[in-house]
């Protein structure tokens, strides 16, 4: 704490409130250089605390613990972490770091490094100036070459015949401090893939962060293959669909030249049908009601062309309705995502008397309430006054008024 205090002091510039001071850097050892411990951990439920039940076993579900092969190999490891921020990534070097901390009894051996967000000032010797942003941010002295979308080669200038630069964004950032880092790795001759794979690296991430990773991905294991059931048992709810279909051709076959109109709507409905084949219940209504008109075929003959008529008048008022409903449906998210970013707004922005605009807009507005009701009083009270005066010298009604 004191190390940073000083460092904080012997910053140049008025130090902002609000800029952070420090931040967290996490980077797991590779699991090329790990042993696994299969189901070593219960998975628990964040909201429920109490252990994720297998729904195809009935028991918990675990996950894996990741121990060093070799603990002296694994230090040296985190050692070239250290060297490699220190070198590459923080601009303040080794004076920015505030302390290191290597786990090896967790569920995966990392090393979380403690460092600051300040660097050696260049225009005032001896002084410190806040550097997140050409660490971690988009700065104007960190430059990349632009490159075209279309042809992913550099955008050349046409003035100058080199390749025109704009501001490095944090994501572009931080994906080359990953390259950097498996290139130094490599380097050294530690068993890292020259390419990232997320799956076996999640550098970055904190312990909680990791583990919740590792629980998502075996859960989202465990979805597919249920996926893969119902999606067997939606195909063979579709071949008998199918078949299904392949009677009503039949029978509409069969049917004569009157029947066309009806044969037309049934068409129809094949293809509405066909829209929602997802919707297992709706096609089974569908299908009801396919059976039960061709049931009352012959009795509906004389009525079909009005019920195809009013039926398409129905669908296309369906449609409208639709359309209108998703349209609202639009313009409510649109108004809702406004109203929530104003209110983030103002819950989040802060006066120079550390108060959120929501407070001080609050205030503004009870003060200015008080200052209404003070004048709306003294309005009151003089037009009482006035009223009371003109009682007082109103002339005796009983004789006549002289005039001066």
């Amino acid at each position: 704490m004191d190390y940073g205090d000083s460092r904080i002091k012997n910053v140049y510039r008025r130090w902002n409130p609000n800029s952070f001071e420090t931040t967290l850097i996490a980077a797991h050892l590779p699991k090329t250089m790990c042993r696994e411990i299969p189901d070593y951990y219960p998975i628990v439920d964040k909201q429920t605390a109490q252990p994720v039940i297998d729904t195809a076993t009935g028991e918990p579900r675990m996950r894996s613990r990741w121990v060093a092969k070799d603990r002296n190999e694994a230090i040296r490891y985190f050692t070239e972490v250290l060297t490699y921020y220190t070198r590459e990534v923080l601009t303040g070097g080794a004076d920015a770091i505030h302390g290191f901390d290597i786990n090896f009894d967790e569920s995966t051996p990392h090393i979380q490094i403690m460092a600051d967000t300040l660097a050696p000032d260049p225009k005032h010797e001896g002084k410190l100036r806040v550097d997140a942003a050409r660490m971690w941010g988009a700065h104007r002295d960190v430059t990349v070459d632009k490159i075209d979308k279309v042809t992913g080669h550099p955008v050349i200038d046409e003035k100058t015949g080199q390749p025109q630069q704009v501001m490095e964004q944090p994501k572009a950032k931080m994906s080359r401090y990953q390259q950097g880092l498996r290139a130094h790795m490599i380097n050294r001759g530690f068993p890292v893939e020259s390419d990232y794979d997320p799956e076996r690296h999640l550098s970055g991430l904190g312990k909680d962060e990791y583990a919740e990773v590792m629980d998502t991905r075996r859960q989202t294991l465990d979805q597919t293959e249920q996926l893969k059931v119902k999606n067997e048992d939606l195909k063979q709810r579709e071949a008998s669909a199918e078949d299904y279909h392949a009677r009503l051709d039949t029978y509409r076959d069969n049917l004569t030249k009157e029947d066309k109109w009806l044969r037309y709507a049934c068409d129809q409905v094949d293809q509405e049908k066909s829209r929602v084949a997802s919707r297992s219940r709706d096609l089974d209504d569908r299908e009801a009601d396919i059976t039960h008109r061709d049931q009352h075929a012959a009795e509906k003959l004389s009525k079909a062309s009005a019920e195809l008529e009013a039926a398409a008048r129905a669908r296309a008022a369906a449609k409208r309705h639709q359309e209108t409903l998703e349209e609202r449906e639009e313009r409510v998210t649109a108004r809702e995502a406004i109203v929530k970013d104003v209110n983030d707004f103002l819950d989040r922005m802060k006066t120079p008397a550390k108060e959120t605009l929501r407070e001080h807009f609050e205030t503004f507005m009870h003060t200015r309430e008080k200052k209404r009701q003070r004048i709306k009083d003294k309005y009151r009270a003089d037009a009482k006054a006035r009223t009371h005066q003109g009682e007082r010298s109103e002339p005796d009604r009983g004789g006549p008024v002289l005039g001066g």
